[in-house]
């Protein structure tokens, strides 16, 4: 019984090999090489940070001159923009895309030496004051005190 469970497992061990399908794509490239908006994606972000209304799906959005700028720019077509839209609206992980592209014109404003990079110093205020609201308040919201409520729950059970 035992040689020939040896048997089985080796023969598992010979059909299974090595998928290198996605070996070639580098990380954070998309999937599909087809794939037209890749090569757009941080101009789109920087519209849709900037003004969501140019992908509306109506006339007047379609008609608008931001929208042709971007129809211009890209080569994409009113749908694919608008399906880009909607896409990204679905996304589970759209504030970290978001972030990485406010991040880097962040990054931007900082290192150009002019009045907009002037502008963050007021943001940065709130930014710190937020900070200091969530690090008060955050066992209240966040998981950081399970095991005191657990042994609580305990008690009283």
């Amino acid at each position: 019984m035992k040689s020939r469970i040896m048997e089985m497992a080796q023969r598992i061990a010979e059909e299974d090999e090595y998928d290198d399908t996605y070996d070639d794509i580098a990380p954070g490239a998309a999937a599909d090489p087809d794939d037209p908006i890749a090569p757009w994606e941080e101009l789109l972000v920087n519209q849709y940070i900037s003004d969501q209304s140019v992908f509306e799906r109506n006339k007047d959005a379609r008609k608008s001159a931001a929208r042709q700028a971007l129809r211009d720019t890209t080569g994409l077509s009113d749908e694919q923009l608008e399906g880009w839209f909607i896409m990204l609206q679905r996304n589970p992980h759209r504030q970290r895309v978001l972030h990485k592209y406010e991040s880097q014109n962040k990054q931007a404003l900082l290192e150009r030496p002019d009045s907009a990079a002037s502008s963050d110093s007021k943001q940065d205020g709130n930014t710190n004051k937020d900070f200091k609201y969530k690090e008060k308040n955050k066992s209240k919201v966040a998981n950081h005190d399970r095991k005191r409520q657990h042994s609580r729950k305990m008690q009283n059970a």
